[in-house]
């Protein structure tokens, strides 16, 4: 899965047939949304960041 804002230069046709053709999940966000998200680096991906540097 690939995360992604809605920028103009992301999603290019080309860019969209390149994953697409290699089963890569776009997940495009709405924008301004990803400051809302932030507190998951700490609350999801924090610990299983902690156990996987173990």
């Amino acid at each position: 899965m690939l995360l992604m804002d809605n920028h103009s230069s992301h999603l290019t046709w080309q860019f969209i047939q390149y994953t697409l053709s290699r089963k890569i999940v776009l997940v495009a966000l709405p924008p301004y949304l990803t400051h809302k998200l932030q507190p998951l680096d700490m609350g999801c991906f924090g610990p299983l960041q902690h156990y996987y540097s173990i």
